[in-house]
């Protein structure tokens, strides 16, 4: 997944594993240090079709995060815990299932609601 925050604004490349209740960040597959964990039971999970409504005030760079076209998945959602929001996409060679199935791992009751 492309991983951006409010203090690395950029999309980064990063390699994440869940294994409940906690979310894995690492550098890249290879890593063995956890660069950050994020339990899942105190995340707020959001994802909407608008892309703009994900991201609010949060992230100045909306250049490419325009609404897909009407029928398409949004590639990104974000993930809010203990004052910080993060924020995961997709990359551009992505299945069309991929987002949801991130999802379904992370929340499976919100993913069951966007299917």
């Amino acid at each position: 997944l492309l991983v951006a925050d409010e203090t690395n604004p950029s999309w980064v490349p990063r390699w994440i594993t869940v294994r409940r209740p906690f979310l894995y960040i690492y550098e890249n597959e290879k890593d063995t240090l956890e660069r950050r964990i994020i339990n899942l039971k105190v995340t707020q999970v959001e994802y909407s079709a608008d892309d703009n409504e994900i991201f609010g005030t949060h992230k100045s760079d909306t250049s490419d995060t325009k609404a897909p076209e009407s029928g398409k998945l949004s590639m990104i959602f974000s993930l809010t815990y203990a004052d910080r929001k993060i924020f995961m996409k997709t990359g551009p060679n992505s299945s069309k299932n991929e987002i949801h199935e991130w999802l379904y791992a992370i929340d499976p009751l919100m993913a069951g609601e966007i299917k």
